[in-house]
């Protein structure tokens, strides 16, 4: 009887769970500390800038060396590269700063000459009509920033372009401070075949218009018959306009510690301001610009690099212009 009556108590249902409660959840205590309020995200802005400052001290000291002056020659080189971009949906506007300052003093001069000296500025605008196809729109100046001189190691003369012979010199002013100035502008298509995080390439082409400010200069054609006479001629200004095509490819390797680029710019001028007596045809005139370059990052801020720079304008002067840079640098970014 008290067996049956303790088994009867169990199954009361006042002592069953209910469906509702064996499947009910546990729910997770409030933290009494309040929650950190949520900040908003700030907007993105869609200007991006950089600035890059490099620059090599050299010292090196000769003495009882064949074919050269004892005495000390120093150097130093500056080099800057800024950037200020724009992005806004399909549109892109990209502005670039160049610089390349390098003066030297020999024993022979006595005085800080510049041996290399360019200043470039560029602004291009882009319209995305496709991730990889649009318009496009540029103009950029090139220019140098010291007087120009020609150095030599022994005392040469100098042939003027009216034929007049110098006395035995080792230097001569060639060219003044922001002169020749170049002026270019152009509008076309541009194209990207490709497009990735450590390689892309640059295709741009259409209508260009050059304008070179160079009256009164003078720049070196020298006859390599005549060893000890270095032939001047004389700068001329012009304005030429015709077909650009521009193509330029860039890339990293090895974790980024390898950076290279090249590019080639080529002008072919339709219409064109010539001297009289100068029947040269388009073809002969082509205006021709390629760059290469190789860096090798050691540190963060040290760099092994490596640059040429070709540059052949007709109309300027009928020579090919030939920059070497081989040399290691020291960077910093301040943007």
């Amino acid at each position: 009887m008290g067996l049956g009556r303790h088994v009867e108590a169990q199954e009361k249902p006042e002592y069953l769970l209910k469906k509702d409660q064996t499947n009910k959840r546990p729910v997770e205590a409030k933290c009494p500390c309040p929650e950190p309020e949520k900040k908003e995200e700030e907007p993105k802005s869609p200007w991006e800038f950089k600035l890059r400052i490099g620059s090599v001290f050299q010292l090196s000291q000769s003495k009882s060396v064949i074919g050269k002056i004892d005495g000390t020659t120093r150097s130093f080189q500056l080099d800057v590269h800024g950037e200020a971009n724009w992005t806004c949906g399909r549109h892109s506007l990209r502005n670039r700063l160049d610089t390349n300052d390098i003066i030297v003093k020999t024993q022979n001069t006595g005085r800080w000459v510049p041996a290399s000296d360019f200043v470039e500025l560029e602004s291009i605008y882009q319209y995305y009509a496709h991730p990889r196809v649009g318009p496009f729109a540029r103009a950029g100046l090139k220019t140098s920033v010291f007087l120009g001189r020609d150095l030599r190691t022994n005392a040469v003369q100098y042939e003027l372009p009216g034929g007049e012979l110098t006395g035995q010199r080792t230097e001569y002013r060639l060219t003044d401070r922001f002169l020749p100035l170049t002026l270019l502008q152009s509008v076309g298509a541009f194209y990207n075949p490709v497009q990735s995080e450590h390689f892309d390439i640059d295709l741009r082409g259409g209508l260009g218009v050059r304008e070179s400010f160079a009256s009164g200069q003078l720049g070196v054609q020298d006859d390599s018959t005549t060893k000890d006479i270095v032939e001047l001629v004389g700068l001329s200004s012009y304005t030429e306009a015709g077909l650009e095509l521009i193509a330029m490819a860039r890339g990293e390797l090895w974790d980024e510690r390898v950076s290279y680029y090249a590019g080639s710019e080529f002008l072919l001028p339709l219409l064109r301001t010539s001297k009289s007596g100068d029947d040269r045809t388009a073809w002969e005139l082509l205006s021709k610009t390629v760059r290469l370059g190789v860096a090798y990052r050691l540190a963060k801020s040290a760099t092994l690099l490596y640059e040429l720079r070709l540059v052949h304008q007709p109309q300027l002067i009928d020579s090919v212009q030939v920059l070497n840079n081989v040399g290691f640098k020291t960077t910093f970014n301040l943007l």
